[in-house]
């Protein structure tokens, strides 16, 4: 596959993951196997294919249309920068072969946010620059929805108001646009009609021999919310108001209209007018689709599911006699506010209905296999069924390496004994045994926190995870349940990062935070049987960084201030220090504690640990980090930058979300955190991997087994999204 958006071109001269032999590293191949650090995480790739391609390293502005051309060799985006934007596939259907090459000019006004780029250029700066992302906010001026008339010589887009039409000298050819509308339809009339407001174009879609047109028209706000974000992570979307159409609080409409010449919008002549069924609690929605034969109608509502109607005469609204419900990508990147976000479907001869492709804002582009006939949870055979909230492409294809994602529960089937999403209801963080058969998820369930064992077939091969009988590989699952993770109250301790000892009969959780989290605890859990447990004896000791009152324990830490992240460093002879940090100021500034640990075996009691010092780093909020056993390199997941009313769940704030990036730090003396040196930096929002953007970036675990060595990397168990991937060091 194609790497992109690496910050270093140059290959290593080095001998597998981060170096081997002497090389630039200074780490001669005498270093003991499970003492082999560092990552070079300027070189971070995703290590194999995934069912996404993420264009965020393109452009920062929000995407507000999407279309597939018909013979599925290209895909084209209309961001709020008003850039419609070419991104060509190199195998025809297949989401991981594609690639940016073409950009239009802004089609609809000027804009003045920070990405300046025409053409078919790349905008480096949107890496560099975290303000970009703040500055595309949706407003009336946004163009939202794209479309192509079937030759490729037309391509249509829309304001609030108007739909336009516009040339193409060259087909398909997105630098070939003309640079004025050639006509435009005024909506107007229609928009400002309706009893209950003034509404506003929100997506529109063709028939494809473009004899019909559907407009999607939304009430432009309501008491609480507008329908456009204040900013690119905003949920400042209506997406609570339609309670039921019943009611009569109906805030979208579908609007047909017939053409009587193919694809000319001045012909346009209104047929019908349709109040779809939101979807979760009945919000409106962001885009539409159709089956091929127009007889199955999608609607993609503003959270994570969608409606879905059935029509008796194809492409009839009249003729709907059935709606329903449910979930469109629920555990991916979660909220599609937005606009233009229609689905499209692959619709080639003997593949009808069999895939589907569906943009979120975040300039991710989703393919998927449906489930058998209708929405819901069923096979991953048959045609124009939308699955809820996973991807079975990834899951029932083996060439998708890199990434896997639970099934569906199947309630049915009582010999379920693998990964599903009911069994992780909060996971927070994992860790692998010493020989990569089994894989051990910390879930921090409100009532019921756990430690979840799965097996792997293969060591380190993520494909063969304990699943479904029938599905991609089997083996053994098992949950241990403790009460011993809740600290003090009826919530557990949050914990984003975990790590055992030479033997595996202690494992250290590190400290984390959460919603419900008033400890900011590190935990050492003792079993009788390395690396089982099945055989856990107790949580053998505690060390509060603050206390169930919020009064830090030992004097440096501030009061009334929760850990973001911490982790232990394990020496090679099992030694420990530990780690803390929290995240304060606009722009957000990163300070870490550093306490050394007096006793021995694992022995974290509150005398036997000592606060060192502390040192402040530039980087944003810190949400993960790990120490190498060696204590020379630290990593830190850096995923906000700015924010001026911080809470746990950042879409309830204004906090600007960039790209998540993993940023390694030097230290020149082991384990002294005063020493570290900001190194390199790797930008994991850039890469193909299932990103969510509202949570913190829990779920982090390391492999690294010397020079070469098996399973090599960094893995990912996104402890919202439930998918698990692993990213590759080049």
């Amino acid at each position: 596959m194609t790497l992109k958006f690496w910050t270093c071109n140059k290959p290593l001269s080095l001998n597998g993951l981060g170096g081997g032999g002497v090389g630039s590293l200074n780490r001669p191949d005498t270093i003991p196997a499970k003492n082999y650090w560092p990552f070079d995480v300027s070189r971070i790739t995703t290590g194999g294919k995934t069912p996404l391609y993420n264009f965020t390293g393109i452009s920062s502005a929000i995407t507000t249309g999407f279309y597939m051309k018909p013979d599925g060799t290209a895909i084209y985006t209309l961001q709020s920068d008003n850039i419609v934007r070419r991104h060509t596939l190199g195998t025809a259907w297949e989401i991981a072969s594609a690639y940016h090459d073409q950009s239009s000019f802004a089609v609809v006004g000027v804009w003045t946010g920070g990405n300046s780029s025409r053409g078919g250029g790349t905008n480096s700066a949107v890496q560099s620059n975290p303000e970009l992302g703040k500055l595309v906010a949706f407003d009336d001026t946004t163009a939202r929805g794209v479309w192509f008339k079937d030759d490729g010589t037309k391509v249509y887009y829309a304001d609030k108001t108007y739909v336009y039409e516009t040339n193409l000298s060259v087909a398909w050819d997105i630098s070939s646009l003309s640079p004025t509308y050639t006509q435009r339809y005024d909506f107007s009339t229609l928009l400002n009609g309706y009893s209950n407001g003034t509404y506003t174009i929100t997506s529109f879609y063709f028939k494809p021999d473009g004899s019909k047109f559907f407009l999607l028209a939304h009430l432009a706000a309501s008491a609480s919310y507008s329908v456009f974000p204040i900013n690119r992570d905003s949920q400042n979307i209506s997406y609570w108001g339609q309670s039921s159409v019943a009611s009569g609080n109906i805030e979208c409409y579908i609007e047909s209209y017939d053409l009587s010449t193919n694809y000319d919008i001045s012909t346009l002549t209104h047929t019908h007018q349709y109040a779809p069924r939101g979807g979760y609690y009945y919000s409106p929605l962001r885009g539409m689709s159709f089956s091929s034969d127009g007889k199955k109608l999608y609607g993609i509502e503003s959270g994570y599911e969608m409606s879905y109607a059935e029509l008796s005469t194809g492409y009839d609204l009249s003729t709907v006699y059935t709606n329903s419900h449910a979930g469109l990508n629920e555990k991916h990147q979660y909220h599609n506010n937005g606009l233009g976000l229609n689905i499209m479907w692959r619709t080639d001869s003997g593949y009808d209905g069999t895939m589907y492709y569906y943009p979120d804002r975040h300039n991710y582009i989703h393919q998927d296999k449906p489930v058998s006939g209708s929405l819901g949870y069923g096979s991953t055979s048959g045609g124009y069924g939308i699955n809820a909230g996973y991807w079975h492409l990834a899951n029932h294809d083996a060439s998708y390496t890199g990434l896997i994602s639970p099934d569906n529960y199947p309630s049915a089937d009582t010999n379920w004994i693998g990964w599903n999403a009911n069994q992780f209801y909060a996971c927070q963080t994992f860790a692998w045994n010493n020989d990569g058969t089994k894989i051990f998820v910390y879930d921090a369930n409100y009532s019921t926190p756990s430690v979840h064992t799965i097996t792997c077939l293969t060591p380190y091969d993520i494909r063969t995870i304990s699943r479904h009988p029938t599905g991609i590989g089997t083996g053994s699952y098992s949950q241990y349940q403790t009460s011993a993770f809740v600290l003090g109250s009826s919530y557990p301790q949050y914990h984003n990062n975990m790590q055992f000892n030479s033997d595996g009969t202690k494992c250290i959780f590190g400290v984390g935070t959460g919603p419900y989290n008033y400890h900011n605890a590190f935990q050492v859990a003792t079993l009788s049987t390395g690396y089982d447990f099945s055989t856990f004896q107790n949580m053998s000791s505690t060390f509060y960084v603050q206390n169930a009152n919020q009064n830090p324990q030992n004097s440096g830490w501030p009061t009334y201030t929760k850990c973001e992240a911490g982790c232990a460093a394990v020496t090679p002879s099992d030694g420990l220090h530990l780690y803390a940090s929290y995240t304060t100021g606009t722009p957000y500034q990163t300070r870490i504690y550093q306490w050394s640990v007096n006793n021995t075996n694992f022995d974290i009691a509150g005398s036997g640990v000592s606060l060192v010092q502390y040192h402040d780093i530039p980087d944003g909020k810190v949400s993960w980090m790990s120490m190498s056993p060696d204590g020379t390199q630290l990593l830190i997941l850096v995923q906000m930058r700015y924010d001026n009313t911080y809470t746990f769940y950042p879409y309830y704030s204004t906090a600007m979300i960039q790209p998540p990036e993993i940023i390694s730090y030097t230290l020149s003396t082991p384990y002294d955190i005063s020493t570290a040196t900001r190194d390199k930096v790797g930008v994991i929002g850039n890469l193909n991997v299932p990103w969510n953007h509202h949570y913190n970036g829990t779920g982090f675990a390391i492999v690294s087994n010397g020079p070469g060595g098996n399973g090599n990397g960094i893995y990912h168990l996104n402890s919202y999204l439930k998918s698990l991937f692993k990213l590759d060091i080049r």
